[in-house]
């Protein structure tokens, strides 16, 4: 089985390339949905999370209020690394058991937004990187989570740079343009492997 890493920066496209990769058959497994699992109401995660972040991150229902750690962290580097070690060790157990499980698959993608930020890319044969235009980027960032663009900006500086990460990376896929064009480029890229 050949594990391929699938990253990129916020707003990049990443998850549309996903989406694509999963129709076309192939096994993606999700850093971000995992992340989502381990934080459920009660769970063991979401408990600790809330006692180093204090009750406010929490709804009235128990459930995380994603938005208010998201200013928490975005906003302040030392609270992000303390987010940072609760969640990855926990994500990465969970991906490299479930891709264990995928044994019999000839390719299996990791889309891991941290890849590189969690040393992920050493548990990987190849690296894909999604880039796409700066300015594509916060416009579908603002679109999507309703955030402002100082806001958006905040959240794509907290990350490793697309530069340092296209160095890094084995393939990378423009996804400035639409989505036609974006389908060419992996349909090329998965006929090479």
């Amino acid at each position: 089985m050949q594990l391929i890493g699938l990253t990129g920066g916020i707003g990049t496209g990443k998850s549309t390339v996903s989406e694509y990769l999963m129709k076309m058959g192939y096994k993606v497994i999700d850093a971000d949905k995992i992340s989502r699992e381990i934080v459920e109401p009660n769970s063991e995660t979401l408990k600790e999370i809330a006692k180093v972040f204090g009750e406010e991150i929490l709804l009235e229902d128990g459930s995380l209020n994603r938005n208010r750690l998201a200013d928490i962290v975005f906003t302040n580097p030392d609270k992000k690394v303390l987010l940072d070690r609760i969640m990855h060790a926990k994500i990465i157990d969970i991906i490299m058991k479930r891709a264990k499980s995928y044994d019999k698959e000839k390719v299996v993608f990791l889309d891991v937004p941290l890849l590189y930020e969690t040393n992920m890319d050493q548990l990987v044969d190849k690296v894909w990187l999604v880039d796409a235009d700066i300015e594509a980027r916060i416009s579908r960032i603002m679109n999507r989570d309703e955030l402002t663009r100082e806001q958006v900006i905040d959240r794509i500086n907290n990350q490793m740079s697309q530069a340092e990460k296209i160095k890094k990376a084995d393939i990378v896929i423009d996804n400035s343009g639409d989505k036609s064009a974006l389908y060419k480029q992996i349909n090329k890229i998965l006929n090479e492997i």
